[in-house]
């Protein structure tokens, strides 16, 4: 489990750090990239006085966009979502 949290952390960490970035390309063309990241926490207790339990999720989306000439555009979207936590197991 101990793995997992430091990998977890790891990837959350580069991804806050990765600033947004806007560039200028040959000819006029651009690209752009934006995202964020959330982490939510979910936490149970039960009604027959049994254990707490808690589930994580850290979810990010990274857009990018890029802009060739007036008339033409692409982009492409990604998104993760890492579970972790007591609901997991």
């Amino acid at each position: 489990m101990t793995k997992y949290r430091l990998l977890l952390t790891a990837i959350f960490l580069i991804a806050i750090s990765l600033p947004p970035v806007h560039g200028q390309g040959e000819k006029g063309s651009s690209l752009s990239a934006k995202g964020y990241v959330k982490f939510l926490q979910t936490g149970l207790i039960p009604n027959t006085g049994g254990e707490v339990m808690f589930d994580n999720l850290i979810h990010n989306r990274l857009i990018f966009k890029w802009f060739p000439s007036s008339h033409i555009n692409a982009g492409i979207e990604m998104r993760n979502r890492f579970f972790y936590g007591d609901f997991v197991k």
